[in-house]
């Protein structure tokens, strides 16, 4: 039974994917991600293959106009479809709903952490299933990494409490390793 989420709320580069897998693998936190049923869907609506997927995903390509995508880059194709297709369909917090049904289906972990959390509605879901007291909003502070160009921002959701809104450095060196340590921590504390 879920007791506590990890929220990583930060810009791209900062961290916040080997945050999660850190974590997953040294304190067997399961990983959810509310973007992985917008892939799922960006796949099907585009036709692409897990491989074109991987290829458009990569560093040097996302940000790169693809002929499969109607002339849009991987990071393009995904707002297109988070916006122009399922949100007004669906609403503004299907992809928490879908985290949600993921993570009661998938995990029997006690911690779950998410590493692309970046609007509010998608936490919603999670407060209503797992209580805002549980929530802990986590941004990694690196430098050079800003929310420049991106429809992302930090995160502020009424519902959390103040002191679950923590923030963490990455170095981009091993002290990033005991930042997750002392998160993890703090995070189990009353476990």
């Amino acid at each position: 039974m879920v007791e506590k989420v990890i929220l990583f709320n930060s810009p791209a580069n900062s961290g916040k994917d080997f945050a999660v897998e850190y974590l997953s693998k040294q304190y067997r936190v399961f990983p959810f991600s509310f973007k992985q049923k917008l892939i799922e869907i960006t796949k099907d609506i585009y036709s692409l293959t897990d491989e074109d997927i991987a290829f458009f995903s990569s560093r040097e390509q996302k940000e790169l106009r693809q002929h499969k995508l109607i002339g849009r880059s991987w990071r393009q194709a995904l707002i297109h479809v988070s916006e122009d297709v399922i949100k007004p369909a669906f609403g503004d917090e299907y992809f928490g709903t879908s985290a949600v049904k993921y993570i009661q289906q998938n995990s029997k972990n006690e911690i779950v952490a998410c590493g692309d959390c970046g609007f509010v509605a998608e936490i919603n879901p999670l407060i209503t299933a797992f209580g805002a007291e549980n929530m802990f909003l986590v941004r990694i502070e690196s430098e050079g990494c800003s929310f420049d160009g991106d429809s992302r921002t930090y995160v502020d959701h009424p519902e959390i409490p103040d002191e679950n809104y923590i923030t963490i450095s990455n170095h981009k060196d091993d002290t990033f390793m005991e930042e997750l340590d002392w998160l993890y921590a703090l995070v189990t504390r009353n476990l």
